[in-house]
């Protein structure tokens, strides 16, 4: 993993590296001998990874970037072409979803989602191919969600972005067979991140979502794993293989089950003289 096709480190590019997921892939990459690129807005906290991962003996590199803003996505692999002359590994991991209803969620609000957790993505992808190749390789791992594969209510522009991740990365992933850059995208459940602080501002989680999370660092094992592998889809988490073969092989059960959910979230929400919520 530590080795590119010389003598010289493999060169990782995070994504959300600052907190969560990221972070916890950031520092197993840096473990492994390889250089990493960690990018996401909050610079303080880029810049305390970034010296922990060298205080251990890595290379890292810290670029502050607002990956809903085109020129700043532009920008992010170039810099680390320039300062590692390579690149092999690329995490699109950055990403962020709201639990709320989907008439009430503003477009600018679904805009901006699709601009960080797809378009982002697909951009780093673009200019990522060129560079990969000139190495001899390289793996793109796009950290999608089970809501990728499956639907989920209270969170319908989420899951439509993660859909469209899942699309894509497949998609491309049979556009560069052969050419020796690989695809994956990994599919996490329920994890414990600052995603869920975010998520649950308007609409809370039903507390069964916390009793199904993982630790942040077995989705960034399996992101790793990825790395390596040629596989299209990834589940790291057994919510996530649970509600996939649910969906997939059990539809009216997992109809219902979202249903339920939708219907015991939204009665926590309701004022006195809201109506009540629709049955199916």
């Amino acid at each position: 993993m530590s080795k590119g096709t010389g003598s010289d480190p493999r060169v990782v590019v995070v994504t959300g590296a600052s907190s969560g997921i990221g972070q916890a892939a950031s520092r197993m990459f840096a473990a492994r001998g390889c250089r990493v690129a960690l990018v996401a807005r909050r610079r303080e906290r880029l810049d305390r990874l970034r010296d922990e991962l060298v205080a251990a003996g890595g290379e890292a590199l810290a670029l502050q970037a607002d990956l809903t803003a085109e020129d700043e996505t532009d920008a992010v692999l170039p810099k680390v072409v320039e300062t590692w002359g390579r690149l092999d590994v690329l995490v699109n991991n950055a990403g962020y979803g709201v639990q709320q209803r989907f008439e009430d969620m503003p477009p600018e609000a679904v805009a901006r989602m699709f601009r960080l957790n797809v378009l982002s993505a697909m951009a780093l992808s673009r200019a990522a191919l060129g560079p990969m190749r000139a190495s001899g390789g390289g793996s793109i791992v796009n950290v999608a969600s089970v809501g990728g594969v499956v639907a989920h209510p209270l969170n319908v522009a989420y899951c439509a972005s993660k859909h469209a991740l899942v699309g894509f990365s497949k998609s491309l992933r049979l556009e560069c067979l052969g050419t020796g850059v690989r695809v994956t995208a990994v599919c996490p459940g329920s994890t414990r991140t600052e995603f869920f602080d975010v998520a649950k501002r308007d609409i809370p989680f039903d507390g069964m979502i916390e009793r199904w999370s993982v630790p942040p660092e077995k989705v960034a094992r399996a992101i790793v794993r990825a790395a390596d592998g040629n596989r299209a889809l990834v589940f790291p988490t057994w919510s996530a293989w649970f509600l996939f073969f649910a969906d997939r092989w059990l539809s009216p059960l997992s109809q219902r089950g979202n249903v339920r959910y939708r219907d015991r979230v939204l009665a926590r929400t309701a004022g006195p003289g809201d109506a009540p919520s629709p049955k199916s």
